[in-house]
């Protein structure tokens, strides 16, 4: 498996300085995410288009498949923007970019800024959706099922408003004393990793966040496996390691275990055991990546 890690890094045009930082995304690299043939043969297709991986965080847009690569480039190449990609390479894993693209044309807006380059809103669809909604999409029942989700949150809202009247006078006192008790919590916190997840969520990730986003991720999809959790990373673990990310944490061990553990009320068993798979998985990755230093050197 490191030969065949070897062999798809000569594969690609990284530059010299790729070179010191490609081991960390050696988790895209292996044969379980890709097999050599698989690997060679997007690249050699994303070369044919003038597309070219120069950067070790571009990699990990060889973890889609060759269809969606291909469905990607001929339809940016059809309406005249393949340069977006040939710019850098990572925009193909925006799925909806060309619809935003299409949309922007079709109401004036420029796609491109003063200097030449691409708007990144283009390639960001949560900020899109959020200055010019959703009406780009082309398949309405999307558009449908926000709508419904958000009429279910305001009949929520709604079911569980409370009436004073049936409160009673002692309930209302426990309830204050409650209200206290985690005033004074929230006071006393000065955990780095709790104070960063009450917060809400502002920042947006760079291209440097977001690559390392996608190699944590990985990492929290093995750990959960080898707890036996099942290999999903929800919505809320994916915006506790977001939140982290975003307030310039950078200790992987804790980004991990708060990402899984966060309003969890763990036992102390409980955490002794996610933390020792947490130091199996970078473990196993320092492993890795000192075979890699090794057979990079006959690479280069």
């Amino acid at each position: 498996m490191n030969n065949n890690i070897a062999a798809k890094i000569k594969a690609l045009s990284l530059n010299e300085d790729s070179y010191k930082t490609v081991c960390k995304f050696y988790a895209s690299l292996t044969d379980d995410v890709i097999t050599l043939e698989d690997f060679v043969a997007k690249v050699n297709y994303l070369n044919s288009k003038g597309i070219n991986i120069t950067k070790s965080s571009q990699i990990k847009v060889l973890a889609n498949s060759l269809d969606f690569i291909k469905n990607q480039v001929e339809q940016m190449e059809k309406i005249g923007f393949l340069d977006a990609f040939v710019e850098n390479p990572l925009r193909i894993n925006s799925k909806e970019c060309i619809k935003r693209i299409e949309y922007l044309l079709s109401i004036n807006k420029s796609i491109k800024d003063e200097n030449g380059k691409y708007n990144k809103i283009i390639f960001n669809k949560k900020e899109f959706d959020r200055k010019y909604g959703v009406t780009y999409l082309e398949n309405k029942s999307d558009i449908q099922k926000l709508e419904v989700k958000t009429d279910n949150i305001i009949e929520a809202k709604e079911e569980v408003k409370p009436i004073e009247s049936v409160t009673s006078p002692e309930e209302n006192k426990i309830e204050k004393k409650e209200n206290e008790i985690i005033n004074d919590e929230q006071v006393i916190e000065t955990n780095p990793y709790i104070l960063a997840l009450s917060k809400d969520q502002t920042i947006r990730l760079t291209d440097e966040m977001l690559a390392k986003y996608e190699d944590i991720s990985l990492h929290l999809k093995h750990v959960l496996e080898s707890l036996n959790y099942g290999s999903e990373i929800d919505g809320t673990k994916s915006d506790n390691l977001i939140k982290l990310l975003t307030s310039g944490i950078t200790d992987e061990r804790e980004i991990i275990y708060y990402s899984l553990t966060y309003n969890k009320k763990l036992t102390d068993e409980e955490k002794v055991r996610i933390y020792k798979a947490i130091d199996n998985e970078l473990q196993l990755v320092n492993d890795e990546i000192n075979i890699i230093n090794f057979n990079l050197g006959s690479v280069k």
